[in-house]
């Protein structure tokens, strides 16, 4: 049971402290999601594409985000955990991190040709990623769907990148990469003028052990900094995560003061002080220290239960 699981669960002790300890959370949500109103949509997939195409790119956008920052070894990622059920999975890594490596430096600008194949690249992960984040109660095929399974399963075998990614060119529309390109050079735009000390990808927390894993996006100097590619409005959950992130960090390892979201489909980067953004939500205990131990008994009670042990 993760994190993201607990709090859209309707009957959860964590859903309920949130809730109970935020009242003014969807106030907020609508507030954010009017400050967006006339910033037009970076989108160039046809009209009629289904969620889970825009989920695809969403997930290939958070590998090219993070890639801008740092190369995180493939072994790290969660697309290795999905490639595992492949024989051919730790050779494919062992090719991408030395490929990745050699264009992709910190906030680089890519050439059009070098960042149509990142691009691809991260599409392959992304699908790579559904397989790590699956149960596996069906069969891979299954839950890639039989196609994309036989892309996936044909591109990692190849001998060299260059095979890896003519595969994948020629079985993904040019209209998927278009889109992912066009939501890359937004966001290098941004990074270019923020000022960031230090970054952190893929946090994990001393308490994520507890949800049965969570890891966030990134932590950009002491921002808390979740990706979101959705076309429609953030709601309370969104909220309702990020505020978890930051109380899972039992013991204030990442020195995170501030929550954001970028929204990948307008371009857009907005955070709030933490101490702000808490009393905005009507949230009425003033104490981080305080609101985390709640936090931490509500979990506890969820996973007891899940657990077996009443």
């Amino acid at each position: 049971m993760s994190l993201t699981s607990l709090i859209r669960s309707s009957d959860s002790h964590t859903k309920n402290f949130f809730v109970k300890h935020f009242p003014y959370v969807t106030e907020a949500a609508k507030l954010i999601n009017q400050g967006l109103e006339g910033i037009q949509l970076l989108d160039c997939l046809p009209k009629n594409s289904p969620g889970h195409v825009y989920g695809w790119v969403g997930t290939a956008f958070d590998y090219r985000a993070r890639y801008y920052l740092k190369v995180t070894p493939y072994r790290k990622l969660m697309a290795y955990n999905g490639g595992r059920i492949f024989e051919t999975n730790d050779g494919f890594g062992r090719k991408l991190d030395e490929w990745v490596r050699k264009i992709q430096k910190p906030r680089k600008k890519l050439s059009a040709s070098q960042e149509r194949n990142l691009c691809l690249l991260t599409l392959l992960l992304a699908k790579l990623e559904v397989l790590g984040r699956a149960y596996m109660a069906e069969s891979p095929e299954v839950v890639l769907g039989v196609e994309h399974y036989s892309i996936v399963k044909e591109a990692i075998a190849q001998p060299t990148m260059a095979k890896t990614l003519k595969i994948v060119a020629a079985k993904y529309g040019p209209v998927v990469v278009k889109d992912l390109m066009t939501l890359s050079r937004t966001f290098h735009k941004n990074i270019d003028g923020w000022k960031i000390r230090h970054s952190v990808l893929n946090p994990v927390f001393y308490g994520s052990p507890d949800v049965g894993g969570a890891d966030a996006d990134m932590i950009l100097g002491s921002v808390l900094v979740e990706i979101k590619c959705k076309k429609r409005a953030i709601g309370r959950n969104d909220l309702f995560q990020l505020i978890g992130y930051k109380l899972l960090d039992y013991y204030n390892w990442y020195g995170i003061d501030c929550l954001g979201i970028y929204f990948g489909r307008h371009g857009v980067l907005q955070y709030w002080s933490l101490r702000k953004l808490l009393k905005g939500l009507g949230c009425p205990i003033g104490s981080i220290v305080e609101l985390r131990k709640k936090f931490r008994r509500a979990i506890d009670k969820d996973m007891r239960f899940i657990n077996g042990y009443f």
